[in-house]
């Protein structure tokens, strides 16, 4: 028997990518098939296996094409990774929702899996006459956030960690140089729509104020370093940073003082002595896991991403988070950071699932929904049809390597695809994962061209 099939997208892989392949073992085990991958190697696939639940990470305004043409044969859900639980009220989430929404989109998709009840609660109340299509789930991103899988899942991981012994770690989100803020704002211009100058001006304000505390957090980090000279700093950086930026800066710190990205963040937060962050949502995860963290908060006109900072020790210059990150090590002061208070508007913004894992949710509800999807293809040819998407993929990159570009493409993201997905997916890393998460693996794999993988139950 031929089985539906879910189309789990990946844009960023140090975000979304393990979250989804837990996501996937959970709709396997009840019944699906599913294929992950990025958006090219998604586009292949529909067109091989033929109609299924496509899953995306938004509706932004300006995808409405883009839903049109999955919504021909395909379901399309979405769960918005950029999520925008993090900002600070409602007015502001709502000019987030102006942005990554649209009156025609949420009537073309399905579904629309939310955080919590903070954002459920603006969707529904801008789009009423669509509120049974917004469904409060959580994240398979938050899945993963709970001690008892993430140990499994991570142990190597951590074990490798493990090597910096005494840390710090620093969670950089930023805009990482000057030549980066300029790019934020040919971006906006030419990729995101903007619709009008005052979105514009508002945009640019908030691009010049994590330039600036970019620079100060440069500073502090050099401060720091050389004020604990037997504590090592580990820098995680943004997604949307630039790692040319971060190699360029990084030879310039004293000795005790990494610049690593590897990892999911889990581990680093479970070994680090303390956090140190500004408007990050590793601050969140840290407030969840019992880890303490400093908010680092200059006093600088434009930031609106702050709601995170709350979770955190605030401080408001450098030598403030020197002092506090000293009584934090020397444990000279008890810091009352976990309350009630906070605990409520942790909940309020982010519902995860005490009993159970917001992926089954997302499954069960896929389950009720997909009745609708009509019969799909076999996935006879599959190993043919790989190999024919790796030979166009080589002599792609050839062609690209000889001729190269000969007219300037606008700029259409922050980064580039490479960027996102560094050394792009990987079998051996999927069949590790599930090596780790599962007792009895019983999924299999199959390769389909770059960055392709269609996953399903093993026949028994």
């Amino acid at each position: 028997m031929i089985k539906k099939i879910i189309y789990i997208s990946v844009e960023v892989k140090s975000r979304e990518y393990l979250p989804k392949l837990f996501f996937a073992s959970r709709a396997i085990s009840k019944g699906f098939d599913c294929f992950i991958g990025d958006k090219i190697a998604i586009a292949k696939a529909i067109n091989f296996f033929g109609p299924g639940i496509y899953f995306y990470k938004s509706i932004n305004h300006y995808d409405t094409n883009h839903i049109k043409r999955v919504k021909k044969n395909n379901l399309y859900v979405a769960q918005d990774e950029e999520a925008g639980f993090a900002k600070p009220n409602d007015k502001e989430f709502n000019k987030f929702i102006t942005y990554r929404s649209s009156r025609e989109n949420v009537k073309l998709i399905d579904r629309f899996y939310n955080w919590g009840k903070f954002d459920y609660n603006n969707y529904i109340n801008r789009y009423k006459k669509n509120k049974k299509k917004f469904l409060i789930t959580g994240s398979p991103r938050l899945d993963l956030w709970k001690k008892k899988i993430s140990d499994k899942i991570f142990k190597s991981q951590i074990d490798q960690i493990k090597k910096y012994k005494k840390f710090v770690l620093i969670a950089s989100s930023g805009v990482s140089s000057l030549n980066e803020f300029k790019k934020r704002l040919i971006v906006d211009r030419q990729a995101k729509k903007l619709r009008n100058q005052k979105e514009i001006k508002k945009k640019n304000i908030e691009h010049m104020y994590e330039y600036i505390v970019f620079k100060k957090t440069v500073k502090l980090i050099n401060l720091l370093a050389r004020k604990f000279p037997n504590i090592n700093f580990v820098i995680r950086k943004h997604p949307s940073e630039s790692i040319k930026d971060w190699n360029k800066i990084i030879i310039n710190f004293p000795k005790n003082v990494f610049f690593d990205n590897r990892f999911d963040v889990y581990g680093w937060i479970s070994l680090s002595e303390c956090i140190i962050h500004t408007a990050s949502t590793v601050c969140l995860q840290a407030y969840y896991l019992k880890k303490k963290a400093i908010s680092f908060v200059p006093k600088i006109a434009g930031g609106n991403r702050g709601f995170s900072n709350q979770f955190g020790i605030k401080a408001s210059s450098e030598i403030k988070v020197l002092k506090v990150l000293d009584q934090i090590l020397n444990k000279k002061k008890k810091f009352n950071i976990f309350n009630k208070k906070k605990n409520k508007i942790f909940k309020d913004r982010l519902f995860i699932n005490s009993k159970g894992f917001a992926s089954d949710i997302i499954v069960n509800d896929l389950l009720k929904i997909s009745k609708r999807i009509i019969k799909r293809k076999d996935y006879k040819f599959l190993f043919f049809y790989s190999c024919y998407l790796y030979l166009r993929s080589y002599l792609s990159e050839i062609k690209h390597f000889l001729i190269g570009n000969k007219s300037e493409k606008p700029i259409q993201a922050r980064r580039s695809i490479k960027e996102k997905i560094p050394g792009g997916l990987k079998k051996k890393e999927i069949n590790k994962f599930y090596d780790n998460v599962l007792e009895n693996n019983k999924i299999k794999i199959m390769q389909m061209g770059p960055n392709g993988f269609f996953i399903s139950k093993k026949k028994s």
